[in-house]
């Protein structure tokens, strides 16, 4: 079978995403935030890159989502799999959101879950 060969540009793929896409490392500092992050948050790329993700995270729900993310950053797995998750959030000018969201991980080698540093963990 051949496989489907293309010239994507995945820079901009991101970009024109009509869905918000935020990218974390493993210590949840915001590493990737396209334009439909902005619109949804309201937070710029600017503001919104190098940030934890405490940005957009409701301070009540802020030890229990830390909890389960440092969990699953050791293990390189969760218990959702790819299931559609629905939580609060929270846009730049303190409104509640209710968001939809898939987690997945990004490994490198020996299937480490990826760290942003050039090297694996």
């Amino acid at each position: 079978m051949n496989a489907l060969r293309t010239n994507v540009d995945y820079k901009q793929l991101v970009e024109v995403l009509g869905d918000a896409l935020v990218v974390s490392d493993t210590s949840g500092v915001i590493r990737l935030w396209n334009t439909a992050a902005e619109h949804l948050f309201g937070f710029t790329k600017a503001e919104a890159l190098g940030n934890s993700l405490d940005l957009i995270i409701p301070e009540r729900l802020q030890g229990r989502h830390w909890a389960g993310y440092k969990k699953a950053m050791a293990s390189g797995d969760t218990r959702y799999n790819s299931d559609l998750l629905r939580v609060p959030a929270v846009h730049k000018n303190g409104r509640p959101l209710s968001i939809a969201f898939t987690v997945a991980f990004l490994f490198g080698a020996e299937r480490r879950v990826y760290r942003n540093r050039g090297h694996d963990s």
